[in-house]
């Protein structure tokens, strides 16, 4: 048992500490007691190893106390401790989560800060991560997102990392079975009259843009990079960044509902839903 862990040290160095304890008990089985004033370290610390105290004031008696609903946590803490962690793949699938999120999470009564939202390097990568959450029971607070092309083996591989731990692993993919990139082309090339003003250009002329560079990579040999390459130069003639472009499909999409966008949506209502539930 180690009291006031967190006495005289920075933020960061708490996080190693508490990473460096969880490891050691996984290695060694055994129980390590904390005791702790530091959002940080309760952040680090599975849900359920969490014990809040508290002392009455008129019997001068301890008793435990239930887990802080999110709006004594804000109060608090400034923030809340449960936090729900969204993986994608890459920046471009970052942003349209993230455009997703800014169309649901007012209705919910969340704020930005509640989600970690990151990507990584590729779907090869993520049956690891998966092993890595699993062994410190963070699976829970944990949401994949795959890219719409991932092949059911590539999923089926990732489901299989996570089922000898206890914790359940959400996995949700974007719309359609197609790149990122794609969706987003075929979303502007098939709506352009619902982005053109938020793009700052006419139907007509956005149309053509994209026919144009449509065109110039017709005969590309490399047909997994042409998505990427189309979108870099729609982004370029609209003066914009393909993850601004990303993140007001993903907005303006799960407002509409328009196609797989629907499914994808109310599946990632579901998983904030349970997400929420587990938490409080």
């Amino acid at each position: 048992m180690i009291d006031e862990i967190e006495a005289g040290l920075h933020p960061y160095a708490q996080q190693q500490v508490m990473l460096e304890l969880q490891r050691m008990a996984l290695r060694q089985k055994l129980q390590v007691i904390v005791t702790s004033h530091s959002p940080v370290v309760l952040y680090s610390v599975p849900l359920e190893g969490r014990i809040f105290l508290d002392r009455d004031i008129e019997t001068n008696k301890v008793q435990v106390m239930p887990n802080y609903r999110d709006i004594f946590q804000k109060a608090l803490y400034g923030q809340s401790l449960n936090k729900l962690s969204i993986l994608c793949e890459d920046k471009i699938a970052e942003a349209i989560v993230r455009g997703v999120l800014d169309e649901i999470i007012p209705d919910l009564d969340l704020y930005p800060g509640d989600f970690i939202i990151d990507r990584d390097t590729g779907i090869s990568e993520f049956p690891g991560h998966v092993r890595t959450l699993g062994k410190f029971s963070r699976l829970g607070n944990f949401l994949m997102v795959l890219d719409g092309d991932a092949t059911t083996e590539q999923i089926n591989t990732i489901k299989r990392s996570a089922k000898q731990y206890p914790d359940s692993m959400e996995l949700l993919t974007l719309p359609d079975s197609v790149a990122s990139e794609q969706w987003i082309w075929n979303v502007l090339k098939n709506h352009a009259n619902d982005y053109s003003g938020d793009l700052g250009i006419d139907a007509r002329n956005l149309k053509r843009s994209m026919a144009n560079i449509e065109n110039r990579y017709r005969q590309g040999l490399d047909h997994r990079q042409i998505p990427k390459d189309t979108l870099q130069y729609l982004a370029q003639d609209l003066s914009k960044e393909p993850e601004s472009l990303a993140r007001l499909c993903g907005r303006l999409e799960a407002k509409f509902k328009r196609g797989d966008m629907a499914e994808f949506r109310s599946r990632l209502l579901e998983q904030i839903e349970r997400w929420r539930t587990r938490s409080q």
